[in-house]
């Protein structure tokens, strides 16, 4: 490319994204590690620049080809640290519409589930029925049972992302016609299946830690989680823990008022993961927490942007299955599935447009040599 076409495509660029700019100003700006906003755009530009000169964009292309390609083109992990970094939950929202708008829009073939996707969207939480019959559940409590743990934390055991997506119906499971109905009116967008975890946690007297201590996800701008028991869970075996409501900014926030407390607060509620925060959060949200508890089989979905806490097992051993669903596959999630190549999916799974965006990290790509 000569030096003319170089500046033309330079102006190009520019002008397309200067229509972009606002939402460069939300996504940047508390981004802390670069000092100023100037050199944030510089990045962008270099970026957009480089994918017109490779002739991955032309100098005419649209505004949001531009947004779209920056976007999947970031070095390394920036977008990850900005997700860590912007703790504005009303930033965070707008960041979320804003991804969403340039994510693909697959329609879900069982149509929308409305009542629990607005469930999950008010109140951060809604319970599944009948996912599995009972033989199919014994025969993944089996897998599990019987297989080896890859790795350990304390008193708690993990499978690794290999056996998991191997065990029988966990992508059953994972691609559920209705869970991906639901999920994806709650994030705005088709979900993209981005961490899949199984673990058991035997009984202990230690104090709660990690996990066990109230906190709240970043895992993506938008997210949410598929719990599902492997185990019967009752008080003293390690229920899961939830405050129903609080991924809700407005929510908290108008709480906060009812307590007559510094409007300032609501940042320290939404800063970072909030494990650090001295709050007593079960005396202030008292009405919202609630321990779910059940037999093996019991499933949910939930907000994990709101305040939630696994209860260390007393007990009887916990066995759980999860399914992380977000919008974006950012680096350190493909590499959890760089080991896990499956052709398609399994018989056992309902095959359509969407379950397959959903767990297409995992799918091999077609091999047109073939």
């Amino acid at each position: 490319m000569s030096t003319e076409a170089n500046r033309i495509a330079a102006n190009k660029l520019e002008e397309s994204l200067s229509a972009y700019a606002p939402t460069y100003r939300k996504l940047f700006k508390a981004f802390k590690s670069y000092p100023n906003f100037k050199q944030l755009w510089d990045l962008i530009f270099l970026i957009g620049s480089n994918s017109i000169k490779t002739g991955a964009l032309h100098v005419d292309s649209k505004p949001e080809e531009i947004l779209k390609e920056v976007l999947s083109s970031w070095p390394g992990d920036l977008l990850w640290k900005l997700n860590k970094e912007i703790d504005d939950p009303y930033q965070r929202i707008d960041i979320a519409k804003n991804i969403c708008s340039i994510l693909p829009q697959l329609k879900s073939e069982i149509g929308s589930d409305l009542p629990l996707a607005e469930e999950l969207k008010e109140t951060g939480f809604v319970k599944l029925n009948d996912l599995l019959d009972q033989q199919s559940l014994n025969e993944m409590i089996r897998f599990f049972r019987d297989g080896q743990y890859s790795a350990q934390d304390g008193p708690t055991y993990l499978h690794s992302v290999e056996d998991i997506v191997a065990a029988p119906h966990s992508l059953a499971l994972a691609t559920n016609p209705q869970i991906l109905s639901i999920v994806k009116d709650y994030l705005g967008a088709p979900p993209t299946i981005v961490d899949m975890s199984v673990w058991w946690t035997v009984p202990t007297e230690s104090n709660d830690y990690g996990a066990h201590i109230f906190h709240r996800d970043f895992d993506d701008f938008r997210a949410c989680k598929l719990f599902f028991y492997l185990t019967d869970v009752e008080t003293d075996d390690g229920p899961h823990i939830f405050a129903r409501n609080t991924h809700d900014p407005t929510f908290c926030a108008k709480l906060i008022a009812e307590h007559r407390l510094p409007e300032t607060q609501l940042g320290v509620l939404f800063s970072k993961d909030s494990r650090g925060i001295v709050w007593p959060i079960e005396q202030f949200f008292s009405n919202q927490i609630s321990e779910i508890t059940g037999k093996a089989g019991t499933a949910f979905l939930e907000a994990t942007y709101g305040f939630h806490r696994g209860k260390t097992p007393k007990r009887h051993m916990r066995g759980l299955f999860q399914v992380l669903y977000g919008l974006i596959p950012y680096p350190n999630r493909l590499d959890r599935f760089q080991n896990v190549r499956i052709d398609s999916l399994p018989s056992s799974c309902v095959d359509t447009e969407l379950s397959r965006y959903a767990a297409r990290l995992m799918i091999s790509p077609p091999n047109n040599d073939k």
